[in-house]
């Protein structure tokens, strides 16, 4: 987990929330919400404006979770903690959410099509009935297809984040490389992702109780197209 230590103190500039998906969500969640991923709780926090709304966040990395409590401060409808997807039902009751989110292509950091299928039963026992699931990765549709292996590269007035795909067998090394701009230090790491299609994730949905699907190609509400699509947004319940 050293790539995302590195990365959280560039995180909210590399990845802002934007106020199209701001909106977005906004739209489309209620009640008692769970995050996963949370990374710096940006997402979260834009949420929690909404008091209305209660929202914790979990991830594995410990200084992501450490910059998201210190940012949340005494917010009371918002909390984070240390917390690994893979294990939804040893750390939460199930019915407890309303809705949980999957955000920033978190995903496909699940190692292979079983711990994925796992993953969404173990999504849909701690939902509420009727509860809804958001979930984010890239269009890997489109990435395989077209052989995508470049990124455009994120530059701020401090950080200069660039990525790169390399295809492996059945998985993406997925290659990054941060520089500081005011520091000149330079961070270099590389994960493995597994890359999951849309027809997938519906089947996987379906199979596990899900009974009603939207797919979305950007958080402005775009259609979701599998040729020309940035990401792949599913929204189900």
């Amino acid at each position: 987990m050293s790539f995302y230590t590195d990365l959280s103190e560039y995180y909210d500039e590399v990845f802002p929330v934007s106020a199209d998906m701001k909106t977005f969500l906004k739209e489309k969640v209620n009640g008692t919400i769970l995050s996963l991923g949370c990374a710096t709780g940006g997402v979260e926090l834009a949420l929690s404006e909404n008091q209305n709304l209660d929202l914790t966040g979990i991830d594995l990395n410990e200084k992501m979770i450490a910059l998201a409590l210190k940012k949340a401060g005494n917010k009371p409808n918002v909390h984070f903690m240390i917390g690994d997807m893979t294990k939804l039902e040893e750390q939460f009751p199930q019915e407890q959410f309303d809705s949980i989110l999957c955000l920033g292509n978190t995903l496909s950091h699940l190692d292979d099509i079983n711990q994925v299928k796992a993953f969404i039963r173990s999504v849909k026992k701690i939902l509420k009935p009727r509860g809804s699931f958001i979930t984010q990765i890239m269009n890997y549709d489109k990435i395989i297809h077209d052989m995508v292996m470049n990124f455009p590269p994120v530059k701020t007035q401090k950080v200069l984040f660039e990525r790169f795909y390399r295809f492996v067998e059945n998985k993406i090394l997925f290659t990054t490389k941060i520089t500081d701009l005011k520091t000149g230090k330079v961070y270099t790491n590389a994960i493995n992702l597994y890359p999951i299609l849309s027809e997938q994730l519906t089947t996987f949905m379906k199979e596990c109780g899900f009974e009603t699907f939207k797919l979305y190609g950007a958080y402005n509400g775009e259609p979701y197209s599998s040729q020309y699509s940035y990401h792949t947004i599913i929204y189900a319940r």
